[in-house]
């Protein structure tokens, strides 16, 4: 009887033991499984707001549209065409130098390195609508505001600053396009239509 439980445990440990080795087996497969997994993949390089958005990359919800990917920002150039703008760093220097001297006086945050930048501390890609003699700038580090300039002899200068809408008369004065006031995209009142403030009232533009 003794001799068949000495056996009996024999038999318990091999298979036991071969228990183990199934068990250590599988845990090795799954993990290097898991580490294979984990591995950065090689993703296609983005270079336009349309790659960056099928990526699955955040689109921020701004008008223009603007998408991040790998520490880059890409603007919807379908957006900023129709609104008549143009990125920061191709408006006229004159105009680069307002706009930046008026962030460092009234948005001293949103300057680092004598660069403008987001509310997140990257790069700015602020952008603008110009001609000849006024512009509006879109705030990209406060958000939802813009910078109205217009430009007295040689020489630009920030003209009013607004969250809400501009003022008719200003926008007329300087004969504004309506392109360059509002989203056309947005749901309003007005159905999107450009709008400015009569006073207090606020009216479709022009």
């Amino acid at each position: 009887m003794k001799r068949h439980q000495k056996g009996f445990s024999a038999v318990e440990t091999v298979l036991a033991l071969a228990l183990i080795g199934v068990i250590t087996a599988v845990g090795w497969y799954v993990y290097n499984r898991n580490q294979k997994t984990d591995q950065p993949k090689t993703t296609s390089a983005v270079t336009t707001f349309e790659q960056c958005k099928t990526a699955g990359h955040q689109v921020d919800d701004t008008y223009p549209e603007r998408c991040s990917a790998n520490g880059q920002t890409f603007v919807n150039q379908q957006q900023l065409a129709a609104k008549g703008s143009k990125p920061y760093s191709e408006l006229p220097a004159d105009l680069q130098i307002a706009i930046l001297k008026t962030y460092k006086t009234d948005y001293p945050d949103c300057v680092k390195n004598n660069k403008i930048t987001s509310y997140d501390g990257k790069e700015s890609t602020l952008t603008a609508s110009y001609k000849a003699d006024a512009a509006i700038a879109q705030l990209s580090c406060e958000g939802g505001s813009a910078y109205f300039f217009a430009k007295e002899g040689t020489t630009w200068k920030k003209v009013t600053t607004t969250q809400m809408g501009f003022d008719c008369a200003l926008l007329k004065k300087y004969d504004i396009p309506a392109a360059w006031i509002g989203n056309p995209d947005a749901d309003s009142p007005e159905g999107g239509q450009a709008g400015c403030y009569n006073g207090t009232q606020s009216v479709s533009y022009p």
